[in-house]
């Protein structure tokens, strides 16, 4: 099983750069986390872990003056080359600006939603679509709740204190997030559908 880390959705300059600085690194984080994953043979096959050059955002309409966004340092969903599998997505200025625990934390988040929707227990595309309000975010996270507890030492860890920063600290997500653009949601699978069969 391959652990491929793909940057075809990087634009070129993004993309040589990664390649110099952090093609390897990724990999080995992604490695980590596969040996240190409980479940790993029950996953029929390995999720590939696409970089994006923009962050995901959920908005939420609270009223009719008010708005809460919601931003993500990496998602899961319908892979746009491998049809019927699941990838990984994460976000480039976090892999730069977030420390090596933090990535590694949030690609073994990442890899419990692929396998609760392998075991049919997560939500699926249409479903995360149509979600319109925070409780219905938090919903969808229900089914890894404890996933810390289906990783080795130091990846148990890693998850445990990715969730305590971003609790004591709601802001934190934005910094590691930097001058990151970002995108709706709800035209994220499309736009990444679009861009890969350009590549």
């Amino acid at each position: 099983m391959s652990n491929q880390v793909d940057t075809r959705l990087l634009r070129s300059p993004q993309r040589k750069k990664f390649d110099k600085r952090w093609n390897e690194e990724v990999k080995a984080w992604w490695n980590c986390v596969l040996e240190a994953f409980h479940h790993k043979n029950e996953l029929t096959y390995i999720p590939i872990v696409y970089v994006l050059p923009f962050h995901p955002i959920a908005v939420t309409r609270i009223d009719e003056h008010h708005k809460y966004v919601r931003a993500f340092i990496g998602m899961s969903g319908p892979d746009p080359v491998h049809t019927g599998r699941y990838a990984i997505y994460i976000v480039y200025e976090v892999i730069k600006r977030a420390p090596k625990e933090i990535n590694i934390a949030n690609l073994a988040h990442e890899l419990g939603h692929v396998y609760t929707v392998i075991k049919g227990t997560d939500v699926k595309p249409e479903e995360l679509l149509g979600m319109s309000s925070n409780a219905e975010w938090e919903a969808k996270e229900s089914p890894v709740k404890d996933i810390e507890n289906s990783y080795d030492e130091p990846v148990r860890s890693m998850i445990l204190k990715m969730e305590t920063d971003k609790t004591r600290d709601p802001t934190i997500v934005n910094q590691y997030l930097g001058s990151s653009p970002s995108l709706d949601v709800k035209l994220f699978l499309a736009t990444v559908r679009r861009n890969c069969r350009k590549s």
